[in-house]
C-alpha cells in the first residue's frame, strides 16, 4: 500500500511539474531563452481592448476606435492579425527585460503599456522564412503587438479555435485583404523630408563641420524631386531661416559663431543686427536642431576642460540661457543621476550637471543623453544615456512603424533610418550614402529607388516632415531659394 502511495505521489508530482512546464509565462525563470517551437506560445482568439501610442496622442479614440474589439487569431495552423494572415507560422520565443527592450526597440517606457512585470515574453511569429508579427506577452492573458505607429492591447477571449472557424476566418480575411488593397491604390498623399547633415571637415586642423540640408519631396509611390542646399535650413515661422557656423580667428582664439538669419524682413528679440547670436569662445558643434530648439557641443581647447553639451530655446539664444533635464523632465536631476550610476561603474569622483544633455540618434529614434565629467588620475567625460523619453515638441515626428532591427535584416548596411509619415518610404544612412526605399504592404522593398553620395563621417542634425500641402509649401520656398 505504501508502494501505491508513493507512485500516485510521484506520479501527481511529475503530472504538475509538466502541467507548469506548459506555462508560457514563468516568473522564476531569469535566463534569456530564444527556442524555436513547434507549439504555439500564444494559442486561441484574442480581443484589441486598447490602442496606445508611444508619444500619448489621443489618436486611439477616434482614428483608431475600429480596430478596437477586432479578433486576432494564433493557432499552430494558421495565425490572423487584422488584414494579415499566414497559414504557415513558426514561432521564436524570449524572455526579455521589459523596460531595457520596449525602450531600447520602440521608444517607449512600459509603464505606458500598463506593463508592471519586469520581464516579458517576447515571441516573433515568422511566414515560412518570413518575419510576420511580434507580441509581446505580458502575462497568460494580456499581450501587446506593434502595429503601424501603435501598440494593440489583446486580451484573451477565448482558449480554443476549432478547424471549421480558423477556415472561415481565413476566407474572410482574404476577401478583406483584395479589398483593402484596391482602396489603398487611392492614397495620394504627399509627403516631404528635410534633413540636416553635418560631416567633419578632414582639411582642418581644428575640429570642424560642414552643414548641409537634403529635401525630398514624395509624390504617390515615387520621388518628384530633391534639393541640395549649403547649411542648415529651417522651417520656422512660416518660412526658413539660415543656420550657419562662422569660424573666426581674433588674438590668437578661435571662436565659432552661430548665425541664423531669415530670408524674409522678420524681425524679433532673438536677432543681433547682424544675424548673429553671442556665443562664448571655442569651437562650436551642432548635434540637433529644431524650429524650438538647438543643441550644440563645446569642443574642448585644453586638457583641463571637457566637451560640453549645451540646450538651448532657439529664441532664447540671444541670453545664453540653458535648459537643463530637470526643465524638460520630471526629477530630471535625479534621473540624469541615476542614468549615470547604471552605466558608468568607476571609483574615482564624478561630476554630475543635469544642463550637460544633448541629442543623438540611436536605433532610428532621436534620444537623451548625458554627459559627465570624471576626475581619475587624468580629466574624462563619459556619455551615457538617460532613462527618459523625448518629450513632446522637441522631434515633431519621430516613428518608425518598422523596427530598425528588422530594417537591418533587410538592410545590413543601414546606420540610420527615417519612414514618411504615410508610411510608403524608408530613407536610410548608409556607410557613405542615403538611400530611399518604397515600402510596400508593410515590407520593404530592398531596391533602392534613390541614392546619393555623402561625405565621410556624415550625421543627421535635423529631421523634419511636411505632410500634403505643406510639403508643397516647402517645395515652392526652397526651390525659389536653390
Amino acid at each position: 500500500m505504501k508502494f501505491k502511495k508513493y507512485t500516485k505521489i510521484f506520479l501527481l508530482t511529475a503530472i504538475l511539474f509538466l502541467l507548469s512546464g506548459c506555462s508560457f509565462i514563468d516568473s522564476e525563470v531569469s535566463r534569456v531563452e530564444v527556442p524555436e517551437v513547434s507549439k504555439s506560445p500564444i494559442e486561441g482568439k484574442w480581443t484589441v481592448t486598447k490602442c496606445i501610442f508611444p508619444d500619448d496622442t489621443n489618436e486611439d479614440s477616434f482614428n483608431y476606435k475600429d480596430i478596437i474589439g477586432t479578433d486576432f487569431i494564433f493557432t499552430n495552423k494558421g495565425v490572423v492579425v487584422g488584414d494579415l494572415y499566414t497559414e504557415e507560422p513558426n514561432f521564436k520565443a524570449k524572455k526579455v527585460n521589459a523596460q531595457e527592450y520596449l525602450f531600447k526597440k520602440y521608444n517607449i517606457m512600459k509603464k505606458q503599456l500598463s506593463i508592471t512585470n519586469d520581464s516579458v515574453y517576447v515571441i516573433d511569429i515568422y511566414d515560412d522564412d518570413e518575419f510576420f508579427y511580434e507580441v509581446i506577452k505580458e502575462s497568460e492573458d494580456v499581450a501587446y503587438i506593434y502595429m503601424k505607429g501603435f501598440f494593440a492591447q489583446i486580451t484573451k477571449s477565448s482558449s480554443e479555435i476549432s478547424d471549421s472557424e480558423f477556415e472561415k476566418l481565413i476566407e474572410k480575411e482574404k476577401i478583406k485583404i483584395d479589398k483593402s488593397e484596391s482602396v489603398g491604390q487611392l492614397n495620394k498623399t504627399e509627403n516631404g523630408f528635410l534633413l540636416g547633415l553635418k560631416s567633419k571637415d578632414l582639411d582642418s586642423k581644428l575640429p570642424k563641420w560642414n552643414y548641409r540640408t537634403i529635401y525630398i519631396k514624395f509624390l504617390n509611390d515615387e520621388i518628384e524631386d530633391v534639393y541640395e542646399m549649403d547649411n542648415i535650413m529651417l522651417p520656422k515661422q512660416n518660412d526658413f531661416v539660415n543656420i550657419s557656423v562662422n569660424r573666426i580667428e581674433e588674438n590668437g582664439k578661435t571662436k565659432d559663431n552661430i548665425s541664423i538669419t531669415n530670408t524674409i524682413s522678420l524681425k524679433n528679440s532673438l536677432e543681433n543686427s547682424d544675424g548673429t547670436y553671442p556665443t562664448e569662445d571655442g569651437i562650436k558643434n551642432i548635434l540637433f536642431i529644431s524650429p524650438e530648439y538647438i543643441n550644440v557641443e563645446k569642443v574642448k581647447t585644453s586638457a583641463e576642460e571637457i566637451d560640453r553639451l549645451y540646450l538651448y530655446f532657439m529664441d532664447s539664444l540671444d541670453n545664453r540661457k540653458k535648459i537643463a533635464l530637470s526643465d524638460i523632465v520630471e526629477k530630471g536631476e535625479k534621473v540624469f543621476k541615476e542614468s549615470a550610476n547604471m552605466t558608468i561603474k568607476t571609483n574615482d569622483r564624478i561630476f554630475y550637471d543635469d544642463f550637460n544633455i544633448g541629442l543623438f540618434r540611436n536605433n532610428g529614434y532621436w534620444k537623451l543623453m548625458g554627459r559627465v565629467k570624471i576626475e581619475g588620475e587624468k580629466l574624462r567625460q563619459e556619455d551615457f544615456e538617460l532613462n527618459a523619453l523625448l518629450p513632446k515638441g522637441i522631434v515633431k515626428y519621430d516613428k518608425l512603424i518598422i523596427p530598425m532591427s528588422e530594417i537591418k535584416k533587410e538592410i545590413p548596411q543601414a546606420r540610420d533610418a527615417f519612414i514618411s509619415p504615410n508610411s510608403k518610404f524608408l530613407i536610410t544612412l548608409e556607410n557613405n550614402k542615403l538611400k530611399v526605399y518604397n515600402i510596400e504592404n508593410g515590407k520593404i522593398n530592398n531596391k533602392s529607388i534613390y541614392e546619393k553620395e555623402l561625405m565621410p563621417y556624415t550625421d543627421p542634425v535635423m529631421s523634419e516632415w511636411a505632410i500634403g500641402r505643406y510639403s508643397q509649401i516647402w517645395q515652392r520656398k526652397i526651390s525659389s531659394r536653390k
